[in-house]
C-alpha cells in the first residue's frame, strides 16, 4: 500500500470527505471486476503454458482489464467510495507507485479535483 497505517492511503482518503449518500458512482464496481480479471491474468500466468501470456483467456483477460483500467483511470468520483476505489487501483496497478504511468496519473488527478471539489 501507500505507506498510511491501517489499510492504506485509499482506506485513509475514504473517511476525509462528506458524501452525498444519493450518488451513484460506478468505480467502485468497476475495480471489484477489474480485481476479478486481474486474478483470472495472474491464476493463468501460473500454468507451464501461460509464461507467454499469448493463451486467448489471458489476451481476453487482459483486454479487459486494460478497458476497466481506462474507465477507472478517466472517471471523475462522485462518491468517497469511488475517490477510494480510484486510488486503490492506482495503488495496485501502479505497483505501490513504483510504476507509475499515464492512466495512473489521469486517476490521481481525478482523485485530488474529487477531494478538492468536496465531491458535491
Amino acid at each position: 500500500m501507500l505507506g498510511v497505517a491501517g489499510g492504506g492511503l485509499a482506506a485513509f482518503m475514504a473517511g476525509a470527505v462528506p458524501v452525498k449518500a444519493a450518488t451513484h458512482d460506478p468505480i467502485p464496481g468497476w475495480l471489484a471486476e477489474w480485481k476479478k480479471w486481474r486474478q483470472v491474468e495472474v491464476e493463468l500466468s501460473a500454468l507451464p503454458e501461460g509464461g507467454d501470456f499469448d493463451m486467448p483467456e489471458q489476451i481476453a483477460a487482459s483486454d479487459r482489464c486494460e478497458a476497466l483500467s481506462e474507465q477507472i483511470a478517466h472517471a471523475k468520483p462522485t462518491t468517497a467510495a469511488g475517490v477510494a476505489a480510484q486510488l486503490e487501483w492506482l495503488d495496485i496497478d501502479s505497483f505501490g507507485l513504483g510504476g507509475i504511468g499515464d492512466l495512473n496519473i489521469f486517476a490521481l488527478r481525478n482523485a485530488v479535483a474529487a477531494l478538492q471539489g468536496g465531491l458535491a
